[in-house]
């Protein structure tokens, strides 16, 4: 638990290991019609393991995913071997999903049969084989031995950011003959959105609006490798980071506060806006300033109302996790923001909010 200075984050909840929840969203190849020789050939699964996310199995079907395979003969893969082994099956192999008259399957080209040996499968998601300045701007390269990589830059623009998948690579080590190879996508970053409440009662004339929100870190990550045999995150580089909210990026409404609102939550943050950033997998220092109205009806003024502008910076420090949710939830009074921190495994949930007075 992470406490600032002038606020305190509350920890709600750290749920177990995805693979304990059973929220995977998935599909089969096709039962009807596989393709001929099904246990001769390298055919393809895949689902998300999260529900409710930015990257289900509708975004990873349009989108594809890539696939690189290694022969290791009768031994297991790894990475640590002298020589390495080289994606010499699959390198940046594309898989889409096709739908046609007779089925639906995911699908790649050249098909290849099962060797003589074992082979070794990673994934990642969205596919790519062109690489810009954000997003996957690289791969490993195909003569590069020992495990695959992708280098990883967030992109400034929140709308332009990507949901990046990869897959859990130890069920798709050292296969022999498997027939359907099923991935296992998880996420590879870490999400946050932002939520709003009362911390205390708004008068019943008064309205309390948030103008926007600034989220800044020189800790975080702006560029790092994604290793697809242990999921981990190597070679990070930091700069100063910002990305500012403003009232177009909020669902309608959610950051007006009135009376009727008490103090209940309400979620800001549109399934498209939610922030990406490259896991810290330690605690960072993190500043978020908050720029909020509050508007007091008052006949006997000749405006008719009077209109005080706060704007409130509170750091702290956070560790971001792979694969984790996070909700910022602010609480505003007319004169404080306190902050406070859902986390989830990536789903759509609320563990709502412990306060610990006096902390």
């Amino acid at each position: 638990m992470y406490r600032p200075k002038y606020h305190h984050i509350t920890k709600i909840c750290a749920l177990a290991a995805l693979a304990m929840t059973g929220c995977a969203q998935g599909d089969e190849p096709d039962p009807v019609n596989p393709p001929s020789d099904p246990e001769d050939k390298v055919m393809f699964g895949a689902y998300v393991w999260s529900r409710a996310s930015v990257a289900d199995i509708d975004y990873l079907k349009r989108k594809g995913f890539g696939v690189f395979a290694y022969q290791t003969g009768s031994d297991d893969f790894n990475s640590d071997t002298a020589d390495g082994y080289k994606p010499d099956f699959m390198y940046n192999q594309e898989v889409t999903w096709k739908v046609s008259s007779s089925g639906e399957i995911w699908s790649y080209e050249p098909a290849k049969d099962w060797p003589a040996s074992k082979l070794s499968f990673f994934a990642y998601a969205p596919y790519t084989s062109t690489f810009g300045p954000t997003g996957i701007t690289g791969l490993s390269d195909r003569n590069a031995s020992g495990s695959p990589r992708l280098t990883f830059t967030p992109d400034s623009d929140v709308d332009k950011q990507i949901d990046l998948l990869f897959a859990d690579a130890e069920q798709n080590v050292n296969l022999v003959k498997a027939g359907h190879v099923q991935f296992r996508m998880r996420h590879a970053l870490s999400r946050i959105g932002f939520k709003r409440a009362a911390d205390e009662t708004i008068y019943n004339n008064t309205t309390v609006t948030i103008n926007s929100i600034v989220f800044k870190s020189a800790a975080l990550g702006t560029t790092a490798d994604l290793n697809l045999y242990t999921g981990a995150w190597e070679n990070i580089r930091t700069s100063q980071m910002e990305y500012a909210f403003t009232t177009a990026d909020f669902n309608p409404w959610s950051n007006v506060i009135t009376n009727a609102d008490g103090t209940s939550t309400a979620n800001m943050t549109p399934d498209d806006k939610y922030l990406m950033i490259i896991p810290s997998n330690e605690p960072v220092p993190v500043e978020i300033t908050v720029n909020y109205d509050v508007e007091t009806i008052d006949t006997n003024l000749t405006a008719g109302s009077i209109k005080i502008n706060n704007e409130i910076t509170t750091s702290f420090d956070f560790n971001f996790k792979t694969g984790e949710a996070y909700s910022f939830t602010l609480r505003l009074g007319l004169k404080s923001v306190k902050i406070g921190a859902d986390i989830t495994d990536w789903e759509n949930s609320d563990s709502g909010w412990t306060p610990e007075e006096g902390k």
